[in-house]
């Protein structure tokens, strides 16, 4: 009965990780469509 367990924990560790990078690509997002508003307004990045 150690399979059900193996399948329960492959579960449980692809939930989490999921969940990890649904907030880091949430987090991603908003920071890259800041920076993307940011730049038009501020022209020392092209020198």
């Amino acid at each position: 009965m150690v399979f059900p367990i193996v399948v329960e924990e492959k579960e449980e560790v692809r939930r989490v990780l999921g969940g990890i990078a649904y907030v880091i690509g949430q987090r991603t997002a908003s920071f890259v469509v800041s920076f993307l508003t940011r730049i038009p307004r501020d022209r020392s990045y092209f020198h």
